[in-house]
């Protein structure tokens, strides 16, 4: 049996899991009534209203033994991105196997590139660093963060060697062309795929290659360009520098090598955490350590000039919380290959985390004297890199209609998260970047930390910054300690009113 979504139904996804969403309701009470007698398939249209709700669909389809099929209509290039990189990378992929043909050759060519490039002698002086920017990082997954990251980059490029021009490199170039097209820079950008015929093309134009985006981890694929184009830059005389960066995690040795001799051939090496300097990778190096350089970037936008159309959607998202503490949610999925105590360890930590932060957002509800309304706000939304959306799919189910709880499903940029922040009262933050995003606009802001039972760069934040107490790592989080935050968070606005 097929049965038809409307357009009310498919944006009713979370209005149901709250306790509401009549058009929804009815889909659902049907397809259990169906079941009984065969497969039932949902199937509808998305439209730009719609389609940041895809995910959820599916979740929702799948909860109830259904199967969805959805098409789109009338979406602008950045939407149909969004469609597309869903069934390419998310629960619906066709393919899980791994990967394919041209990827593994790919990944060969890059390697022997690499290799190739290592056997260049190196100039014994670099030139003084000027003229174009060659930026390269993990850029391609890159989310809003990432982005401010960026623009923070492109500044302290202006200041310190005058760039006024810099491309970035990146393995998917039109996602991070689509971010980029957000910030505000004094540095024109371009932006070009990271391939050994573009990196070969494009070296030998640079005056400076620089780092910059993320972490130095455990992505062969990623250290295999990066030591080829740092080591054809070098042949060059073209020096590297390595700007603000995160270190590690590292499973393999080898890519702890190849992250070594890349950290030893900078110029100079500045790190986001005071953390990341413990890595073995930099055992003996000298380093400095600076702050992200998205807070660099976040101070300036004083003016949301460059705001998108997933701005539209906050104002009826906080339709009716005048007078209530709003409080934003980040969460982001884990990447369960990457915890100690191995994956079904980290399995059951996420399980366990979420169950008990939908139990604290239900109790802190219900014991402060003014309402409390969640507001669920993704960094990254797309399946590459692991959609926000989903984790907030899932925590929503537990919290049901027991507390106000709504989610923002959209694609934002830099200007609309800090917008919608703008207006929240504190925030709940597990992706770094929400983190930082919230804190720069001084919002009381408490990190949950996403590596179970070894802590990473969160934690690390916080205790850069003095607020150590105001983060936890993701298996140490109980009810009591969020309660608590909330509720003298409430105590000390209820003190200011009064004063007021």
């Amino acid at each position: 049996m097929t049965i038809s979504l409307s357009k009310a139904a498919l944006s009713q996804v979370h209005a149901y899991l709250g306790g509401s969403g009549k058009d929804l309701a009815a889909v659902i009470a049907e397809t259990r009534q169906a079941r009984n007698t065969g497969h039932v398939t949902w199937s509808g249209t998305l439209t730009p209203e719609t389609i940041h709700g895809l995910g959820a669909i599916h979740a929702l389809a799948q909860d109830e033994g259904a199967r969805a099929v959805l098409t789109h209509a009338g979406l602008n290039k950045r939407q149909t991105a969004f469609f597309e990189d869903y069934y390419h990378y998310g629960p619906e992929a066709t393919s899980k196997s791994g990967p394919n043909g041209s990827e593994l050759l790919a990944a060969i060519r890059e390697a022997l590139f690499a290799i190739v490039q290592m056997m260049r002698p190196a100039r014994r002086a670099m030139n003084p660093p000027g003229g174009k920017a060659l930026i390269i990082g993990a850029y391609g997954g890159d989310h809003v963060g990432d982005t401010a990251i960026l623009g923070g980059v492109l500044l302290y490029l202006a200041r310190e060697f005058g760039t006024k021009q810099a491309e970035v490199l990146s393995h998917r170039p039109e996602h991070t062309a689509r971010l980029v097209n957000g910030l505000e820079s004094p540095v024109s950008v371009a932006v070009s795929d990271y391939t050994p015929r573009t990196i070969a093309q494009r070296v030998p134009e640079a005056g400076l290659v620089v780092i910059a985006g993320g972490p130095m981890m455990d992505l062969p694929r990623v250290l295999a360009k990066h030591l080829g184009t740092i080591h054809l830059a070098r042949s060059k005389g073209i020096p590297l520098y390595i700007e603000r960066v995160g270190v590690g995690p590292f499973k393999r040795q080898l890519s702890r090598w190849a992250a070594r001799r890349i950290f030893s051939l900078a110029e100079r090496i500045s790190l986001r955490t005071s953390g990341a300097g413990l890595d073995p990778a930099l055992d003996g190096l000298s380093y400095v350590v600076g702050r992200d350089p998205a807070f660099d970037y976040l101070e300036t936008r004083t003016s949301l000039s460059r705001s998108t159309d997933a701005s539209d959607g906050v104002k009826q998202l906080l339709e009716g919380t005048d007078g209530h503490i709003v409080i934003g949610i980040n969460l982001r999925p884990l990447r369960h290959e990457w915890a100690t105590g191995g994956e079904e360890y980290s399995k059951s930590v996420d399980t366990g985390f979420l169950s008990r932060l939908a139990e604290a957002m239900i109790r802190a509800a219900g014991q402060t004297a003014r309402p409390i309304t969640y507001v669920f706000f993704p960094m990254n939304p797309i399946e590459f890199g692991k959609s926000d959306l989903a984790a907030a799919y899932r925590l929503h189910k537990l919290v049901a209609g027991k507390a106000d709880f709504r989610v923002w499903e959209a694609d934002p940029d830099i200007d609309d998260v800090l917008g919608l922040l703008r207006q929240l009262d504190a925030a709940v933050a597990m992706r770094f970047h929400a983190a930082i995003f919230s804190l720069s606009q001084g919002r009381p802001t408490f990190g949950i930390d996403y590596y179970p039972n070894q802590g990473g760069k969160v934690e690390q934040l916080f205790a850069d910054l003095g607020k150590a107490d105001d983060a936890v790592q993701i298996d140490k989080f109980t009810p009591d300690w969020l309660v608590d935050k909330l509720a003298t968070l409430a105590a000390i606005q209820g003190a200011m009113e009064f004063e007021a």
